[in-house]
């Protein structure tokens, strides 16, 4: 067998185990809140149940890093231009 037709076999079946799971066993929808970071200077914040977003302007600039503490109560938001 060569590597290609391995790779087609391993790609077939893992689609039928994927197609096989019945729907109760799935992951339910999100109800998250996802944070991204832009280079325009603010967090984006999306709401993954209803895909809302809310723009959160940052006084340092773009954000390097952001990083939620411990109570998860805040954000610790490092700026890209080091400060």
């Amino acid at each position: 067998m060569t590597r290609r037709s391995t790779l087609q076999c391993a790609l077939l079946a893992a689609t039928a185990l994927a197609m096989a799971v019945p729907a109760e066993t799935q992951t339910p929808a999100a109800t998250g809140t996802i944070f991204v970071g832009s280079y325009s200077g603010h967090l984006t914040a999306v709401d993954e149940a209803t895909l809302a977003i809310t723009k959160i302007p940052l006084k340092s600039g773009a954000p390097y890093a952001a990083r939620l503490s411990p109570d998860r109560s805040r954000f610790y938001v490092q700026s890209a231009n080091q400060e």
